[in-house]
């Protein structure tokens, strides 16, 4: 499998836009994005990415955001809780996202990580919800609370009780 060339796909963004980068479990870097009301995040990709080799792996777990494609092709909105793993291949053109609510999201790069990404999968648990997962299970706690903790914090999970005192986004990762 081939990772997409960087000349196919890049993004700009406003200055406005905050990135702050993590390593986390000592191994993979992620950058936290948060995306102020009004400003725009803009993707520009000369061919459709199929999603297997998109360079990026994001999760949204604050906000809303308004997607235009220059195409024409019809994106739904970015909310809380949309994971790309689990979207259709990024069409070509260029795609402008559009806070119209404060958004945050958690990007892992390809480039930043050696050309690899991480297994991921997504996790939401809602207010007063506890959160069970396999012994070891390696969690980014990326927004929310667990037992008063505030995200973000990663935790290799040892079967202690957690209960989200809010509405919690969580990046599971598996090697």
């Amino acid at each position: 499998m081939d990772n997409i060339n960087r000349p196919q796909y890049k993004a700009q963004h406003e200055n406005d836009i905050q990135n702050i980068e993590y390593t986390v479990f000592n191994k993979w870097k992620i950058v936290q994005t948060k995306i102020p009301v009004g400003s725009s995040l803009i993707t520009i990709a000369k061919k459709e990415i199929d999603r297997q080799l998109a360079p990026n792996l994001t999760f949204y777990v604050k906000g809303e955001g308004i997607v235009v494609n220059s195409n024409g092709v019809v994106i739904p909105n970015r909310v809380a809780g949309v994971y790309s793993g689990n979207r259709p291949n990024h069409p070509m053109g260029v795609t402008k996202l559009t806070a119209i609510n404060d958004i945050e999201l958690w990007c892992c790069n390809r480039t930043h990580n050696r050309g690899n990404l991480p297994t991921l999968t997504p996790i939401i648990i809602n207010i007063n919800e506890t959160l069970y997962q396999p012994i070891n299970s390696k969690l980014l706690i990326c927004y929310g609370t667990l037992n008063n903790k505030s995200a973000p914090f990663e935790l290799i999970y040892t079967g202690e009780e957690f209960i989200a005192t809010n509405t919690t986004y969580i990046l599971k990762f598996e090697e």
